[in-house]
């Protein structure tokens, strides 16, 4: 039986407890999962690529040591491929994520037909939680430890 390989991919500027949570339901359908952060140019990061691969790292070292965290500056079904990822893994909170997420996924279908993206909704308690805001309240000076692990 082929190896189910996992990519879930995002900014994960900076990653928080709903990306968390996503990881832990990947790892119930996954042999192994791949951790891809986006580096795409005409975004203003809050965390350079090495620290929110660090964090990251930290982050999910308890659960697995089938995880692995890369980087990624290409189209995404083609860091799948150097992966050789099985699926694609998206975290959906609300309506407005799944709209979006599913254009995505249906592009990426078209591009590559054979690799699936499976969609995770994240836990109730975090549907609140987005990156966005997590950076504007750190901006401000703000406590962010009830979101970001």
């Amino acid at each position: 039986m082929k190896q189910k390989t996992g990519l879930y991919a995002g900014s994960f500027d900076p990653f928080t407890l709903g990306h968390l949570d996503i990881v832990k339901v990947s790892l119930l359908i996954v042999d192994s999962l791949i951790i891809a952060i986006g580096a795409h140019p005409n975004k203003n990061p809050h965390q350079d690529i090495t620290t929110r691969k660090a964090n990251i790292k930290k982050a999910v070292a308890p659960l697995s040591a089938n995880i692995k965290v890369i980087s990624y500056d290409d189209l995404l079904v083609e860091c799948a491929a150097r992966e050789n990822a099985t699926m694609l893994i998206r975290g959906v909170r609300n309506n407005t994520d799944f709209d979006y997420e599913q254009q995505l996924a249906g592009m990426n279908n078209t591009l590559v037909p054979d690799l699936p993206t499976v969609f995770l909704f994240s836990n109730h308690e975090h549907t609140h939680i987005s990156s966005t805001l997590v950076r504007q309240i750190a901006a401000m000076g703000g406590d962010v430890s009830k979101f970001v692990p």
